[in-house]
């Protein structure tokens, strides 16, 4: 395995929908990456940041900086969660130079896993790939994995 990926897996998908985490790193594992699960992840902060709750916000938000700062490449099942991190924890470390900086240096990240090849992770896992149009994060196109 050339690259190693952290898989951040949400709470959403973490409570409710685990065997798409599960799929997930079946379906990476098969494309050549080494699966990373750094187990202290919990929320992208999300939920307090839509309720107007930016100091909560704010702490799980720096947590989930603390976690993935080692991280070559986070991949996230959730369009709206990554648009948490990618778009709004500047928003709430606008203040905050040092953790401002630690925002940024997500963006060295690459956005997305690069189209390599087909697999077959066994069982029903279904997976689809996302093709983004440059850094808008606009969908030119999406198909099913398996």
């Amino acid at each position: 395995m050339d690259k190693r990926v952290s898989l951040f897996v949400t709470c959403m998908v973490d409570q409710l929908f685990p065997k798409v985490g599960m799929a997930m790193a079946a379906v990476l594992e098969g494309l050549g990456y080494q699966v990373d699960f750094p187990e202290g992840q919990t929320c992208c902060g999300q939920p307090a940041f839509n309720s107007g709750y930016r100091a909560e916000a704010r702490m799980v938000a720096r947590h989930f900086l603390d976690t993935f700062e080692s991280s070559e490449c986070i991949v996230v099942p959730s369009g709206s969660c990554t648009a948490m991190v990618a778009r709004h924890f500047a928003d709430l470390f606008h203040k905050d130079p040092a953790a401002l900086a630690r925002v940024h240096a997500l963006e060295n990240i690459p956005p997305y896993i690069e189209r390599r090849r087909l697999v077959r992770c066994g069982g029903d896992h279904l997976a689809r790939m996302q093709y983004p149009i440059g850094q808008s994060g606009a969908v030119a196109a999406s198909r099913d994995l398996i």
